[in-house]
């Protein structure tokens, strides 16, 4: 919960579509640390793959456009 500049209280609630911006999306959130993995991209060479995992470490979410673009 966040204060708009006139005193009302905010529920923030990020989205996205599940494509490219959705870890940034998550993150936004809280509660979710970075994590990079060298992968394979779709013309087999090696990518940095950017991915989530819970601070609890219960969940993970990836995002396939970090791969394969």
């Amino acid at each position: 919960m966040a204060r708009g500049a006139t005193g009302d209280l905010l529920a923030l609630a990020p989205l996205a579509d599940g494509g490219e911006g959705t870890l940034d999306a998550i993150a936004a959130a809280g509660g979710w640390d970075w994590r990079t993995t060298d992968v394979m991209g779709p013309l087999g060479q090696p990518v940095d793959a950017r991915w989530l995992i819970s601070t609890d470490g219960s969940t993970a979410f990836i995002e396939m456009a970090e791969a394969s673009g």
